[in-house]
């Protein structure tokens, strides 16, 4: 049973993401997370922002299921915090 869910969910999607067409799909999915955690981020208080970066992480967990989504908003994650550091960096 266990190793039925783990093929289901691990190792069937790294089989999908091996061509190129998905790589790019991926690739572009961070890079419009990036960008939107820069433009569509509301910062109301000093403590609080609001953002929508987690649309095209939600693309990418219902198109390659949740061990991709988790690397892609893993990336996606230490991409904006590298380029744009505010504050600490609390995953």
């Amino acid at each position: 049973m266990f190793k039925k869910v783990l093929n289901y969910y691990v190792s069937q999607p790294f089989n999908e993401i091996k061509k190129a067409k998905n790589i790019a799909l991926c690739s572009m999915l961070i890079a419009l997370s990036v960008l939107s955690s820069y433009l569509l981020t509301l910062y109301p208080t000093t403590y609080l922002k609001i953002s929508v970066s987690f649309v095209f992480v939600s693309i990418a967990a219902m198109k390659y299921g949740p061990a991709i989504a988790g690397i892609i908003a893993a990336m996606s994650d230490i991409i904006s915090f590298i380029s744009k550091p505010m504050g600490a960096y609390i995953p």
